[in-house]
């Protein structure tokens, strides 16, 4: 579930860019929730919750963070994301089914 460099021609990962943080997301509908890259300091914290990844890995999470996501669609988001010590900011399959709606 590690994600390259976005610019990557090598990739066939899906990345969307946030034009209000600059910040690339893995597009990824085999996660189940949407999440954030803890700081050091988040990191330092006691976890308040964990997740699994598909291959067993343990994912701490750290808290939950309300983020504006602008992803050139056709309106903004108001978006709960996870923060977890997972490396690679995910939109994930939580957020697809809310477009559903």
């Amino acid at each position: 579930m590690a994600a390259a460099d976005p610019s990557s021609s090598y990739s066939r990962r899906l990345f969307i860019q946030d034009a209000n943080s600059k910040s690339w997301f893995l597009v990824d509908t085999g996660s189940d929730v949407s999440v954030l890259s803890a700081t050091a300091e988040e990191r330092k914290k006691e976890p308040i919750r964990y997740l699994y990844a598909a291959n067993g890995t343990v994912i701490r999470v750290f808290g939950e963070k309300l983020v504006d996501l602008k992803l050139n669609l056709k309106r903004e988001f108001i978006w709960v994301m996870l923060i977890t010590d997972f490396n690679e900011p995910i939109i994930g399959a939580d957020f697809f089914r809310a477009l559903r709606s």
